[in-house]
């Protein structure tokens, strides 16, 4: 299958995920792409905002910018029940770390229930039985994982080209191609399409990916960050870290 077709109906399946009408909101719900992860903690805990409101918001967005920017490879087929479960724990009294925190999680992290590929059509359909331990630690913590995102094949080089997902775009200059290897994380938390992005790397690809997208990587200690589940390319220098819109997040 022809790589741009195949782009295609990863998305149009992705993106074709039901988005049933929201119930009424406050007027002043913010707007959720412009919330800080402890501004969005506390528009939830106010009632201005719901975690159903943040995936809608976030298909929303990705369908308008993803078309062309090529952040992400797979958008998660339960986004929108998974939210409403984490509604559901707010009502029943239950609040975690992360509640409803939108997280979009570089593609060489396995997430249940989600193809692992590293961006390579050779992993097209290896679907993860289980999180990886970093992402299951999320899970636990109340995250909302949006979807895949695209990265250098299997995370080896800096510009964020793959077989499975094409060339992603700098989000402020798309004749330009996104750094990487993480060009997918950075600009989906670039462009409002997540808030952070955890990513895999043995170099400089979290950061050299922030920097072009105008967000903030943090290579973690190795052995810091437990690396089960990850995609490996060198035991002594592999290691998981975060990018988030900004130093605070």
């Amino acid at each position: 299958m022809a790589v741009s077709h195949h782009i295609k109906t990863i998305l149009a399946c992705a993106l074709a995920l039901p988005i049933p009408p929201a119930d009424a909101s406050p007027a002043s719900a913010p707007d959720p792409g412009e919330l800080s992860i402890a501004e969005m903690l506390q528009a939830q805990a106010a009632g201005r905002i719901r975690c159903a409101d943040v995936a809608r918001n976030a298909l929303a967005t990705i369908r308008q910018r993803d078309p062309q920017l090529k952040a992400f490879i797979s958008v998660n087929p339960d986004l929108l029940a998974d939210a409403q479960k984490l509604d559901a724990l707010r009502r029943a009294g239950t609040v975690l770390p992360l509640h409803c925190i939108p997280i979009a999680v570089k593609d060489n992290l396995d997430a249940k229930g989600m193809a692992t590929t590293g961006g390579s059509v050779l992993l097209h359909g290896n679907v993860a039985g289980e999180d990886a331990d970093a992402l299951s630690r999320l899970r636990d913590a109340g995250a909302l994982f949006i979807g895949k995102t695209n990265l250098d094949e299997l995370a080896v080089a800096g510009s964020t080209i793959s077989s499975l997902g094409g060339q992603t775009l700098n989000a402020y200059d798309p004749t330009r191609f996104a750094a990487g290897s993480s060009g997918g994380s950075a600009g989906g938390g670039g462009t409002a399409m997540s808030l952070c992005g955890p990513g895999a790397r043995n170099g400089k690809t979290l950061r050299n990916a922030a920097s072009s997208a105008g967000v903030v990587a943090l290579r973690s200690t190795a052995g810091l960050v437990s690396r089960p589940g990850a995609i490996a390319q060198s035991s002594t220098m592999d290691v998981v870290g975060p990018i988030c819109r900004s130093v605070d997040d």
